[in-house]
């Protein structure tokens, strides 16, 4: 009696496949490339804004600066562009694309004059 090979063999593009894994992304239906790669982009954007509307949350709450309306005010608009990251990176992986992330840049300024030169920074971001 003849025993087949037991152990699995190598596929060429994804390692080891097991019996019930499809050998392509099924789920990766017509989305293109440049799709995903838009896709991330937003990402990357959505996260620099929150990680800026942190920044200016948190400088509105200093002792010396003490203005909790406005730190209240930029700590949401932190929070709304994470979850619409978040949001993004879930549809992400609905399509079957893959999240890059990139290396968050630091804010350009960490202190403002005004209220007002903070609300238009954070107008600019939104552009």
């Amino acid at each position: 009696m003849e025993r087949k090979n037991e152990t699995q063999q190598p596929d060429t593009q994804s390692g080891f496949i097991t019996p019930n894994q499809p050998s392509k992304n099924l789920v990766r239906f017509n989305y293109h490339l440049d799709n995903e790669s838009l896709i991330n982009r937003q990402i990357n954007l959505e996260l620099h804004a929150s990680y800026v509307y942190m920044t200016m949350a948190h400088y509105f709450n200093r002792p010396n600066v003490a203005l909790k309306g406005h730190h209240d005010f930029f700590q949401k608009m932190s929070k709304e562009e994470h979850e619409h990251a978040n949001k993004f990176m879930e549809y992400q992986n609905k399509r079957g694309g893959t999240i890059v992330l990139f290396d968050l840049k630091k804010p350009q300024k960490q202190s403002w004059s005004s209220p007002l030169e903070a609300h238009e920074m954070a107008l600019q971001l939104e552009k």
